[in-house]
């Protein structure tokens, strides 16, 4: 490792967000949010942010609709 230090030096105005309990950083509004990991082809992910980008939406959003979607069809 180098003993140089980082040339980074975050903006004087940047203010650091609030830090939240393990509940809150858990919790979206009503439903309680389970973390996992998903393994996706580097493209399709490339496609899914740069969609998400365009529509001004996170992936997650554009995900867990997706998949509600889906699980209602297969639901009927």
């Amino acid at each position: 490792m180098s003993d140089k230090k980082s040339k980074f030096q975050p903006p004087t105005s940047a203010k650091a967000a609030p830090r939240r309990s393990m509940t809150e950083a858990f919790h979206d509004g009503e439903e309680p949010i389970t973390m996992f990991t998903l393994r996706m082809n580097s493209d399709l992910h490339r496609r899914l942010k740069i969609q998400a980008v365009n529509e001004g939406r996170s992936m997650k959003e554009i995900l867990e609709d997706l998949l509600r979607e889906y699980l209602d069809k297969k639901k009927s």
